[in-house]
């Protein structure tokens, strides 16, 4: 594909062109992909289970042409599904989407129909107003907010690839619901939290600007909302009675002030001790009966080993998971 055309398919690997990046597409993989992916939400909903729902996952706008995304919008309002699309979330993908359709990654994404309020957008860091792209709001968040759209938020993520959503005070400001999410490991909201409230007071230049009760709400409200969930998120009558408890008894927590202050600054997710779900004890005392902790951290990094060598297969300069992933230290060979 050059740097002109339109994406057709999910792209199988990166390309060098003229000394830029751009993609390889297959149409074959995209459309059985997607095939699979509707063949999926009927196998959910035969379950009809309730704590199980069949969404639409594409990966990265970039990795999709028109027919694709336009496929998945028409699916999305047919079966009333949420669709999660990674996007807005880098400089690269701006301009593979720029250059393959004259528009921005946001335009994209209305014109094919999937800006509405079943779509979540993980990172959403690149907007009009983040300094790398025109350093002003010129209607972005307007546009989100008023399509009822969801960001998710995953600053621990953000900071570690050197970006952060600038800024969570204006996104909330101008009506957009933000969820907080992961999407790296550990997938700790604690810690995600505490990310974004130091990240916010350090681009505002204001130890006053780290809303915790803002990401709180986020972790809990933001989340219930973007799934469309109202029974979630909350303790109240007709609620689904999911909830989570933290201990600070450990000396490590130090003294205590504020419970959600104490447990953000000195705690992590690990400090959960009890975790219900619909009113349904799951987790006690950090046991979850009946599943094996040890055998699926083994089967994980079973998992992680096969990504990682697989690494090279998507590397543009084909090097190799060692060149990847190199030791903090460097290791002599002996």
């Amino acid at each position: 594909m050059g740097p002109k055309q339109t994406a057709k398919a999910v792209p199988t690997q990166t390309a060098i062109l003229n000394g830029e990046r751009s993609g390889l597409f297959d149409d074959g993989k995209g459309a059985a992909g997607f095939a699979g992916a509707v063949a999926f939400l009927d196998h959910v909903r035969g379950l009809a289970d309730p704590l199980v729902e069949g969404v639409l996952l594409p990966c990265r706008i970039e990795t999709l042409g028109l027919e694709l995304l336009k496929a998945t919008a028409q699916v999305s309002v047919e079966r009333n599904v949420l669709v999660r699309l990674h996007s807005l979330q880098g400089l690269l993908e701006r301009r593979l989407i720029m250059d393959g359709h004259g528009v921005t990654p946001l335009e994209l994404i209305d014109q094919v129909g999937l800006l509405n309020g079943r779509l979540l957008i993980p990172h959403a860091t690149y907007t009009d107003r983040n300094p790398a792209v025109h350093g002003e709001d010129r209607g972005d968040l307007a546009r989100l907010a008023d399509s009822g759209a969801s960001i998710v938020h995953c600053p621990l993520t953000s900071m570690r690839y050197g970006s952060t959503l600038d800024s969570f005070a204006a996104y909330k400001a101008a009506g957009v619901n933000i969820a907080l999410g992961t999407d790296s490991f550990p997938p700790d909201l604690i810690r995600g939290i505490d990310a974004g409230v130091q990240l916010a007071k350090i681009l505002a230049g204001d130890t006053g600007a780290g809303d915790v009760a803002g990401y709180f709400d986020a972790a809990t409200l933001g989340g219930a909302r973007a799934l469309r969930r109202p029974d979630l998120g909350r303790l109240e009558p007709g609620a689904q009675a999911d909830m989570v408890a933290f201990s600070l008894d450990d000396v490590r927590d130090g003294v205590r002030d504020d419970p959600f202050r104490t447990l953000l600054l000195n705690g992590t997710a690990r400090q959960a001790v009890l975790s219900v779900v619909a009113g349904r004890t799951i987790m006690q005392d950090g046991k979850i009966d009946g599943v094996n902790l040890g055998f699926w951290r083994s089967r994980g990094q079973e998992l992680f080993d096969k990504m990682r060598s697989a690494y090279s297969l998507r590397d543009a300069s084909r090097r190799t998971s060692g060149e990847l992933f190199p030791p903090v230290y460097a290791r002599e060979e002996r």
